[in-house]
């Protein structure tokens, strides 16, 4: 768990080896007035996974290179 200030990012990089099936979770606080958006993207930049406006679900993609950054 980790809180994160209003119009902030947060970068995780994981070292996932390449076409790797990659899944988690994830719940946001409800905070009035508050819109969470969610990118995965490998280190090219090319988005493998995007959602707008979240609250609680899940995710899951394929890895395509050695490095993530999530």
């Amino acid at each position: 768990m980790f809180h994160l200030a209003p119009n902030k990012q947060k970068c995780f990089k994981e070292d996932i080896q390449a076409n790797q099936l990659v899944m988690g979770e994830y719940e946001v606080s409800d905070v009035s007035g508050q819109v969470i958006d969610y990118i995965a993207r490998d280190t090219k930049e090319h988005i493998l996974s995007q959602k707008e406006q979240i609250t609680k679900g899940k995710f899951n993609f394929m890895s395509k290179t050695i490095y993530m950054n999530i």
